[in-house]
C-alpha cells in the first residue's frame, strides 16, 4: 500500500499539484489516498476515480485540478459511474452493498485537497454483497443500472431512486459492466466465465457468449455497438483479451501478451493522427503493463510498463489518442497516443501527459 513513509514519497512525486512547486510535495497530501480501484471519464477532460479511501475523485486533467471530492462510502469503492454532463450525476458502488450518488457542477474556485469531501445527494440499497458493476447512460440519463457479488442485476430510475427491475441468475457473480448506448440494454461479465447482454426493457437476458477458459474480469463495447471486449483473470499467459461479434455471436481474434489477469479494456477512438484505417484497442493488467493493439489482425502495436505502479485496474480512452489507466501504487496516468515512422515501419508510443 501506500502507508508507509517511502511508498508515499514514491506517489507523491508523480502527482501534479495546481498551485504548488515541486519543493512543496512533501508538504501536502496525496490527491489519491490509496489503491484506486475503479475510474471512468466524464465530459471533456474529466476523470473520475474511487478505491481504498473511500473517495470518489473528480479530476480534470488538462488543468491539474481537483473538481470534487465526494465522500459517503464505508468501505473501498469497487466502481465509480458518471453520465458524462458536465452538470450531472457521479455514482459509485462499494463493498459496503451500497451505491453513493453525488449531485455536481464545475465549482467557480476548486476545493483544496484538504477539504472534507462533499456527502452523497442520495444511496441506493438493493444489493446483499458488493457492488461490483454500474453502468450509465449519456442517452437514458434518468437510468443506471447496477450489479454485484449477489449475482443481482438492478434498473435504477434515478428521479425517483426506486430499483424498477430486478435480474437475478445463478452463479452470475457480475465483474463489469457497460451500458449499450443508445439502447436500453447493458453488456456484462461475469464469474460464471459468460459475457451476457441484458434487455433493460423486459428485464431479460437475450444473448450469452460462448464461456471461457477463466473468470471474466472487464468488458466494453465498440462506438457502433456491434463489437465487444473482454478481459480474463489469469497468469502464466493463459489471460487473454477476446474480441466478440455481437451479431453472430462468435469470438473474432484473441489478444494475448499479458502475464497477468486483464483488468481493464476500452476501444479506442478511430481518428489517430497519422494512422490510416487501423482500429486501435487498449488493455491494462496485473503485469503492470498497458497494451494497445492493432483491433483486426491481433498485432500489439506498443506495451507500456507503469513503473512501481502494481497491477494497473483500469484504462479508458477519454478522448481522440488519448489513454488514462488507474493503478494501486501510482495513482492515475493519462497519456497521448504518438505514432511515427522509423526505417519504413509505423511505430506507436505513449507520452505522460498527467499523473496524479
Amino acid at each position: 500500500g501506500i502507508g508507509s513513509s517511502k511508498e508515499r514519497s514514491r506517489h507523491n512525486a508523480s502527482i501534479n499539484y495546481a498551485g504548488w512547486g515541486s519543493d512543496a510535495l512533501d508538504d501536502v497530501p496525496s490527491i489519491l489516498g490509496g489503491s484506486v480501484h475503479s475510474l471512468c471519464a466524464g465530459e471533456q477532460s474529466i476523470l473520475v476515480t474511487g478505491g481504498e479511501d473511500q473517495i470518489v475523485v473528480v479530476y480534470d486533467w488538462t488543468k491539474h485540478i481537483v473538481c470534487a471530492r465526494l465522500g459517503g462510502p464505508q468501505k473501498c469503492i469497487t466502481k465509480v459511474s458518471c453520465n458524462g454532463s458536465g452538470t450531472g450525476l457521479v455514482h459509485a458502488g462499494s463493498r459496503d452493498h451500497i451505491i453513493y450518488g453525488w449531485k455536481w457542477t464545475r465549482a467557480a474556485a476548486p476545493p483544496s485537497p484538504l477539504s472534507n469531501p462533499t456527502d452523497p445527494s442520495y444511496v441506493l440499497e438493493a444489493h446483499s454483497q458488493a457492488v461490483t458493476g454500474l453502468a450509465s447512460s449519456r442517452v437514458h440519463r434518468h437510468c443506471l443500472c447496477s450489479g454485484g457479488r449477489d449475482t443481482l442485476l438492478c434498473l435504477w430510475d434515478l428521479p425517483t431512486k426506486r430499483c424498477v427491475a430486478r435480474m437475478d441468475m445463478q452463479r452470475n457473480l457480475v465483474t463489469d459492466m457497460c451500458w449499450l448506448d443508445p439502447e436500453m440494454a447493458v453488456l456484462q461479465s461475469s464469474e460464471d466465465l459468460t459475457l451476457k447482454v441484458w434487455d433493460l426493457r423486459t428485464a431479460a437476458m437475450v444473448q450469452q457468449f460462448a464461456p471461457k477458459l477463466n473468470i471474466l474480469t472487464c468488458c466494453a463495447v465498440s462506438q457502433d455497438g456491434n463489437y465487444f471486449l473482454s478481459g480474463t483473470s489469469g497468469c502464466g499467459g493463459s489471460s487473454e483479451l477476446t474480441l466478440w461479434d455481437r451479431r453472430t455471436g462468435r469470438t473474432l481474434r484473441e489478444y494475448r501478451g499479458h502475464s497477468e489477469g486483464v483488468q481493464g479494456c476500452v476501444f479506442m477512438d478511430t481518428s489517430i493522427r497519422g494512422t490510416v484505417n487501423k482500429e486501435l484497442v487498449a488493455s491494462c493488467s496485473n503485469d503492470r503493463t498497458v497494451r494497445v493493439w492493432n483491433r483486426d489482425d491481433g498485432a500489439c502495436l506498443h506495451t507500456h510498463h507503469v513503473d512501481g505502479a502494481g497491477p494497473v485496474t483500469a484504462v479508458v480512452s477519454p478522448s481522440q489518442d488519448i489513454l488514462a489507466c488507474s493503478t494501486f501504487y501510482r495513482g492515475v496516468h493519462v497519456w497521448s497516443l504518438l505514432l511515427a515512422e522509423k526505417e519504413g515501419k509505423e511505430q506507436h508510443s505513449l507520452s505522460l501527459r498527467a499523473s496524479y
